[in-house]
């Protein structure tokens, strides 16, 4: 039977570690990096995979966005931020960074599909017309 990972506790100050190298490695591009992060983080005492660092991450991000939300609703402005929040803050603009330059790679490669298929039924119209007169 597979041994259990031991329960690990993470502090504030793991936290910040964490939040400091996903924004010095951002992840976001390459999913490996996520690895690369944990082997950094990784001690003898404080031992993280990489997937437990992207869901740590994502789970910080969340519980960032959902608070600024809620602040900026009661007050009508954004408060001071702390160092993990300024983190969390480039961490969300690189997020969203990655998220907006995907969908304009997707895009661009629907509009390349789009004028393939153009470019196909122009070639082959042509091509139907002369087999069409030839049967004839």
């Amino acid at each position: 039977m597979a041994q259990r990972k031991k329960q690990v506790r993470i502090t504030d100050f793991n936290d910040l570690k964490l939040l400091k190298e996903v924004v010095a490695q951002n992840p976001f591009k390459d999913k490996k990096t996520w690895e690369t992060i944990a082997e950094i983080l990784s001690t003898a005492e404080f031992v993280i995979d990489g997937r437990r660092v992207r869901e740590r991450t994502d789970l910080l991000v969340e519980k960032f966005k959902q608070k600024e939300n809620v602040s900026v609703k009661s007050s009508g402005v954004v408060e001071d931020y702390d160092e993990k929040q300024m983190l969390l803050q480039e961490i969300t603009e690189l997020l969203e960074e990655e998220i907006r330059v995907q969908e304009e790679n997707r895009e661009q490669s629907n509009t390349k599909e789009i004028k393939m298929k153009t470019m196909a039924e122009r070639i082959s119209l042509p091509l139907k017309r002369e087999m069409l007169i030839l049967m004839f």
